[in-house]
């Protein structure tokens, strides 16, 4: 039998074909640890290549990308581990169809945990998109929008609030959230409105819209706390007063 050099085992081995043995040649160790090592190279390329191409394709504010749990702020602790469990759960959550609905005041962190969950998600090669309801607008005359958003396992809608909107914007509204509610898998909403007022809508417009949202998104994580953003405008002052008296 022919051995290699290298790791001294068989390069060929003895099989019987019809009662009569024949020498055929096979892998060495060493040559089949280097297949090996090729392709789960390539296999390692191609999940990055994939993972690229859905950040591309579902994170609309590039920005979203730096979004992730190891950044987040200390003082929403629970609130990240629910989060964490959301992702490791997402299988069940998917099967269910249960969404999250993130409230409180502007720049408290709500979009920063959804797109944590999105990141996450990607992570896992599981398609997961964060939009805004503005964006939605703009492309509502657009055919085939709503399938656009459903291909999403999860999709995120970010500053919702539909207080204001007129009967055709509501219409629409009504539309991309019904059919979300159809296609079977979760939501996730942000909005600046507190869960009491969404529950009293009393208009049918607005009621019937806001119905299929906590019908969907029965988790509710009020995030709290400072502006993140006015505490990153203080730093910033703070870093340039700094500089300032430098000089």
């Amino acid at each position: 039998m022919k051995i290699c050099e290298k790791c001294k085992t068989a390069k060929e081995e003895e099989i019987t074909i019809a009662g009569e043995k024949l020498k055929v040649n096979r892998l060495c160790d060493c040559e089949f640890n280097k297949i090996k090592k090729e392709q789960a190279e390539e296999a390692r390329r191609y999940f990055n290549r994939q993972l690229l191409e859905m950040q591309e394709d579902g994170l609309t504010d590039k920005s979203y990308k730096n979004c992730r749990f190891e950044n987040a702020d200390s003082g929403n602790v629970n609130i990240l581990k629910n989060c964490q469990k959301y992702v490791s759960k997402f299988d069940e959550m998917r099967k269910d169809n249960i969404g999250i609905i993130f409230y409180g005041d502007v720049g408290t962190g709500k979009s920063f945990m959804a797109s944590c969950i999105v990141n996450a998600l990607i992570d896992k090669q599981i398609t997961a998109s964060v939009t805004n309801f503005q964006m939605i607008m703009r492309n509502i005359k657009d055919p085939d929008l709503i399938a656009k958003l459903n291909k999403y396992e999860l999709l995120v809608i970010e500053d919702f609030g539909v207080e204001n909107g007129n009967g055709y914007v509501l219409e629409q509204v009504y539309s991309v959230i019904d059919n979300r509610l159809r296609s079977g898998k979760p939501l996730i909403i942000t909005t600046n409105l507190d869960i009491k007022s969404t529950i009293d809508f009393k208009e049918m417009a607005y009621k019937r819209i806001y119905d299929r949202i906590l019908e969907m998104c029965p988790i509710h994580l009020p995030i709290l706390g400072v502006s993140r953003r006015t505490g990153i405008a203080n730093k910033k002052v703070e870093i340039a007063k700094k500089l300032l008296r430098s000089e």
